[in-house]
């Protein structure tokens, strides 16, 4: 499975302006949510529950990817001091946090990767339970917005 998913980072990476950053991958569990990234110095760590994804196809791991490059392509553009704030402002302002992450979409809709948002939101839907469910439904673009943004794109 980890296989799967470096190859597809490794097709899309590019697409993404990461300028003087490395990119690790990390698998394993993950108790909220299914991935997330994170800076640190010349590192973007991109950590994955590998095994929510066991049934997933290419496109839904290049939508989850892609999301998750998005973020680290913001991450890079930003001082040291202005990740600090970030990170606190993510963490404390649930308003903040949801826009956010909708904005992380958008980003990655405009990157090409709409297709791909498309179909892990629908397997995600259909794989997730109980509060990630709530946390996606709330925080991330709905189906329904994905299919919009892509239309207008």
């Amino acid at each position: 499975m980890e296989l799967k998913f470096r190859r597809v980072f490794n097709n899309i990476k590019d697409h993404f302006f990461l300028k003087n950053t490395r990119i690790k991958l990390i698998f394993g569990s993950i108790w909220y949510g299914t991935a997330w990234s994170v800076r640190v110095g010349n590192y973007n760590f991109i950590k994955i529950d590998s095994n929510r994804y066991k049934k997933a196809k290419n496109s839904v791991i290049k939508g989850l990817l892609a999301h998750e490059l998005s973020h680290a392509e913001y991450y890079n553009k930003l001082s040291f001091l202005n990740y600090i704030a970030f990170i606190i402002k993510y963490t404390l302002s649930k308003r903040y946090r949801i826009k956010t992450e909708r904005e992380t979409d958008i980003t990655t809709i405009r990157k090409g990767f709409g297709k791909d948002l498309l179909a892990l939101r629908n397997y995600s839907y259909k794989y997730g339970k109980g509060k990630y469910l709530k946390i996606l439904k709330r925080n991330y673009l709905s189906i329904k917005e994905i299919k919009q943004y892509i239309k207008n794109k």
